[in-house]
């Protein structure tokens, strides 16, 4: 998974988290301003649920037919570095219509990439 990191504060991102508003007032790109690194991150195994209570749109407040968010999480690595990571995504479902084969989710834009855990 292709992302890329701030080295001075250690946020990891997509490309398209790191556009911002410079000095001028223009929508800039860290990743097109060489402001970021590009880093691989390796996710080590299968993502499961979290069963964290997001408290919106959760899935015990939705009846059948309603959208709901689930939170997943994986372990991983920065392959350069071998630094360890948690990958979060989160999903929004139709409770009821849930995939049965969740590889058909995109798992391509994490929600959250947390640095320095333990696992």
């Amino acid at each position: 998974m292709k992302m890329y990191m701030n080295i001075q504060t250690g946020s990891i991102d997509t490309y398209d988290g790191w556009y911002y508003e410079d000095e001028n007032g223009e929508t800039v790109n860290a990743v097109d301003r060489g402001e970021v690194m590009p880093v691989e991150i390796v996710i080590d195994v299968d993502a499961d649920f979290t069963n964290r209570v997001l408290g919106h749109r959760d899935f015990h407040d939705a009846a059948e037919g309603e959208e709901y968010d689930a939170e997943f999480f994986a372990e991983g690595h920065i392959k350069s570095t071998g630094q360890k990571v948690v990958i979060e995504w989160i999903h929004t479902f139709v409770k009821g219509q849930e995939p049965e084969d969740l590889s058909v989710l995109d798992w391509d834009n994490p929600s959250r990439i947390v640095l320095d855990v333990e696992f």
